[in-house]
């Protein structure tokens, strides 16, 4: 993530989180690296350690970078996602309280949602 620009390029749109301390932006970099890990080898079937295509990723980790923004807006920023955030992602989402970024819905049966 680096300097925190509005849009660090790397298709992941993970420039838009609040200023991070260095502490917390090494440890968020460390758990997003190993989360895109996770996905290549084992996350599409952890039982079989079946992982998803390289070129599916950036928009799987973008997805989970949409949801970690959301739950700061809401409760600032944290290192952990409790159940009760992640509930309230899913039910925001099902409600449409979950925006796009420009503050418009998701289209009815949008993939980025």
């Amino acid at each position: 993530m680096g300097n925190n620009d509005e849009n660090n390029g790397d298709g992941t749109g993970a420039g838009r989180f609040p200023k991070l301390n260095d502490r917390q932006e090494i440890m968020f970099e460390s758990a997003l690296d190993r989360f895109k890990e996770y996905l290549l080898t084992e996350g599409k079937n952890p039982l079989k350690q079946k992982g998803y295509a390289e070129d599916s990723i950036d928009s799987r980790v973008s997805r989970v970078l949409k949801a970690i923004y959301y739950i700061w807006i809401i409760d600032g920023i944290t290192m952990e996602i409790t159940p009760e955030q992640a509930d309230r992602v899913i039910n925001d989402l099902n409600t449409d309280d979950f925006r796009r970024l420009d503050g418009d819905r998701y289209a009815e049966g949008a993939n980025e949602k």
